[in-house]
């Protein structure tokens, strides 16, 4: 990733807060010399592992082997910044957060680890539900053989982090104003969540 220094967020505790914040990533890895990219919800379980599923006949799980290198990207809030809003001038850009989980793969396939890595999921995702859904396989899936051909669990022990928070560090104090209070103006969750985050990023660095 193209990641200029003013850019690069080196705190790990908020690159890993940005994975959970987003949880659908995007995966990606070679295969004969072509890249292999898919898209898959994954579970940040600790601080070094990342656990997701997929179907048995997703070209993922035929394609790689344990410990075979692969990329998740995570996206975080992301908007476009117009030029109108820099009492400096300027031109259009976009302001976003990103983070490269890099790791290695290990499949699941037994039928009692690949029920529970499914269990953590749902519960990770259920967790903030009113009226949670309790974990149950369907009786369609219940008998061993059926689940173990038709889903294959997965596990990413992430060996680096790479986070890109890229929010006008390399505009003026007066300039980032201006975008904050441009974004104020704006109904949609994204260009919130963006200002949000340009808030604490000037915070941090007082």
């Amino acid at each position: 990733m193209y990641l200029p220094p003013q850019f690069e967020e080196k705190s790990e505790d908020k690159a890993l807060q940005l994975i959970k914040d987003n949880p659908f990533a995007t995966l990606i890895s070679a295969h004969k010399g072509e890249p292999l990219i898919n898209h898959f919800p994954l579970v940040l379980n600790g601080s070094t592992t990342l656990l997701g599923h997929m179907s048995a006949h997703n070209p993922h799980a035929g394609a790689l082997t344990v410990g075979d290198c692969v990329t998740a990207v995570f996206h975080g809030p992301h908007t476009y910044i117009t030029p109108k809003w820099y009492p400096s001038g300027g031109v259009p850009t976009w302001n976003y957060a990103v983070v490269h989980a890099h790791g290695r793969i290990r499949f699941v396939r037994e039928f009692e680890p690949l029920v529970e890595l499914l269990r953590t999921m749902t519960e990770a995702f259920e967790g903030a539900a009113p009226n949670p859904w309790p974990f149950a396989l369907p009786d369609d899936l219940s008998p061993p053989e059926v689940l173990t051909h038709s889903i294959v669990g997965f596990q990413i022990e992430i060996v680096s982090l790479e986070a890109k928070f890229k929010l006008s560090q390399n505009r003026t104090s007066e300039d980032k104003a201006g975008v904050m209070r441009g974004l104020a103006t704006r109904p949609d969750e994204m260009s919130q969540r963006v200002r949000i985050m340009m808030e604490m990023e000037m915070e941090t660095a007082k």
